[in-house]
This record gives structure tokens, sequence and C-alpha cells, in this order.
């Protein structure tokens, strides 16, 4: 009895391990093509695993590898990997089995006050995604965060009021972003996206920097 438990046992972990085919015609960087839905990342390769949570159209996928028509690979606004369908991908720089790396982003923006400030890639990338996903240019988004922030995630300015100070990479007051996108001030994923929100909505007036840099 003890030893049919055991052999159980085994083939549930054997089953639990799912492969990951390196093929080089998925390595490289996609972008999630879904619509407005989005698209899920899982568990696993298959619609009956666990749902992560939904990518929003436009994200930035790192791929590394595949099984079938899954996509195994990392979400680089966050960092969570599993999962995706394939159809719904579409391959940017280095993707389709080019063997190439990340696109080639610009980290370094003059901030309007004499100072050249240069982001870290991810921080670039973060905000490049959420230009993406609202249809805003991304040279805007980078070029006011330089200059709210110097690309700094926590800097609060208290200078701007004790009560809701303006707050993080793109200086957005806790209430702004409240009533535009959610989330934490403090977040660069959540800043880039209100940022880039209320860039698409036309609240560009709503940060000192926007003039500075000339948008």
């Amino acid at each position: 009895m003890i030893r049919i438990i055991i052999v159980g046992v085994l083939i549930a972990v054997a089953a639990a391990a799912v492969p990951v085919e390196k093929a080089s015609a998925h390595r490289g960087t996609y972008r999630v093509a879904a619509g407005s839905l989005g698209l899920n990342i899982r568990t696993g390769p298959g619609g009956d695993f666990r749902r992560l949570y939904t990518m929003p159209n436009g994200t930035l996928v790192k791929a590394r590898g595949h099984r079938g028509s899954w996509l195994y690979g990392t979400d680089l606004s966050t960092g969570t990997t599993g999962w995706m369908w394939l159809a719904y991908m579409q391959p940017v720089t280095g993707g389709g089995g080019s063997g190439g790396g990340t696109p080639s982003l610009t980290l370094c923006w003059d901030s309007s006050f004499g100072v050249v400030y240069c982001a870290p890639y991810w921080i670039a990338e973060t905000i490049y995604n959420a230009a993406i996903r609202w249809g805003v240019p991304y040279w805007a988004l980078m070029g006011i965060s330089s200059c709210e922030s110097g690309y700094d995630p926590y800097v609060v300015n208290y200078a701007g009021g004790a009560y809701d100070p303006p707050s993080g990479i793109f200086q957005i007051r806790p209430s702004t972003m409240a009533w535009i996108y959610g989330g934490s001030v403090f977040s660069v994923y959540d800043s880039a996206n209100a940022a880039g929100k209320l860039l698409a909505y036309n609240y560009s007036y709503m940060f000192d920097c926007a003039w500075r840099i000339g948008y």
C-alpha cells in the first residue's frame, strides 16, 4: 500500500513539472496583442491552469521558451514568469528567431534643469510598456519623469503640500492616482500607467514638467 502511494506521488510530481522547449523561434521580446481584454498569464501551458492575472494589451514579454502553442516568458512590467497563448503575441526586437535582445531604449533624458538623468533599464521598459498601452510618446513619459523625479520612485515633494503631496517617479498626487488609475504612487508600474493615461486623456497640464520638455 505504501509503495502504491509513493508511486502515485511521483507521478503527480512528474505531471506538475512542465517541460519547456527552448526553440530559437521563440526567443527575444514579444508584445501582447490581444485587444482591449488583454491576455491571461497562467501557471502552465493550457486554459485549465490557474490564471495569475491578465496582462494589458501592449505588455512586453521576454520569451524563455514554449510548449506547443503556448509561450513561456516573463512579463517585463511585473517580473512575473508564466505561460501565455502564443496566438496573441507579436514579436518585437529579437522575436521570431532573430536571436536578438529586448528593444533598444534611450535611457538618458534632459530634465530641462540643466541635468541629464539616466533611468535603470527596467524602469525605462516599464515606461515604454505604459506608453505603448496608452498610445502616448515614450519620449514624453521619459522626459516628464526625468524632469519630475530624476527617475526616483520614492521622491515625496512636501513643498507641494504636506497633505496629498506629489510623490513617486512622476510626482503624482495620491488623490490623482486614485482618481485616474489606482494603485500606489510609489509603484513604477502604477505611476507609469497613470501618467500614460493622463497624457492619453489630455491631462498633460497636470504635470509641471510637460511644458518644460516641449510636450
